[in-house]
């Protein structure tokens, strides 16, 4: 169910609807998991959302249903619900070429942060880890991978990194392979890390221009002897 429909003429372009600082209540029974409250269809359609407070009774994970066609249509996304908590709840693979997504820090504050669409936190890791997906993206657009490693057990003289992260380009549609670069505990920079104690950290971000619907991954090489090495990551990917 949708309840409310913007729709523009085919062939139309600039602002259709927008929303600045207002309250929409979603208040559909529970056991109703996916209604579409805005349905943003025609052509080229224009989507502003700024600090609209969403008060619903479920999860939401379609708020927006964007069916417009065309090649310009955008939105400026910005909800919070009644804890403050960011929502981005597009349908899957929105026909969006420019997205903005921000989420409220808290209720009442002005601020805003990019909103996490995706992470991994991984404990206990004894190996090196292959090639995996960290996410696949609705809209193509700037992304922001932020992570931190950390030796938890020291081995033999275990080597950590370095990380790749592979994407494909949503201007050029070439495939990209980029080594992230590190802060290590001392200030010093790097790929990987040789430290082999309990405080030997690698923490750092990358930006990435992603396609829609190609995958983000990433890889984490442990080289050297690891012996008894036991080492933490974490990585989130956020939407700019």
């Amino acid at each position: 169910m949708s309840g409310l429909i913007v729709n523009s003429p085919a062939g139309s372009s600039g602002l259709i609807a927008a929303f600045y600082n207002t309250r929409m209540a979603l208040t559909d029974p529970a056991a109703i998991t996916d209604p579409s409250f805005l349905l943003i269809a025609g052509t080229n359609s224009n989507l502003t959302c700024v600090g609209v407070h969403l008060t619903h009774l479920h999860t939401v994970t379609e708020f927006v249903n964007w069916t417009a066609a065309g090649t310009a249509n955008s939105a400026s996304i910005d909800f919070h619900d009644d804890a403050g908590v960011g929502i981005v709840a597009l349908n899957a693979s929105p026909n969006i070429q420019t997205l903005r997504v921000q989420s409220a820090l808290n209720v009442g504050t002005i601020g805003r942060s990019p909103f996490a669409v995706a992470g991994v936190d991984l404990t206990a890791q004894t190996a090196a880890i292959t090639t995996t997906t960290l996410y696949t993206p609705l809209v193509s657009g700037l992304y922001m991978v932020k992570a931190y490693l950390k030796i938890t057990t020291a081995g033999t003289s275990p080597v950590l990194g370095p990380v790749t992260i592979a994407f494909t380009d949503a201007t050029d549609s070439v495939a990209q392979s980029i080594v992230m670069s590190f802060t290590k505990q001392d200030g010093t920079t790097g790929t990987s890390h040789s430290g082999n104690t309990t405080t030997s950290v690698l923490a750092g971000t990358l930006a990435i221009n992603a396609k829609i619907s190609v995958a983000v991954t990433y890889a984490i090489a442990l080289t050297g002897t690891v012996g008894a090495g036991v080492y933490e990551a974490h990585l989130r990917l956020e939407s700019m």
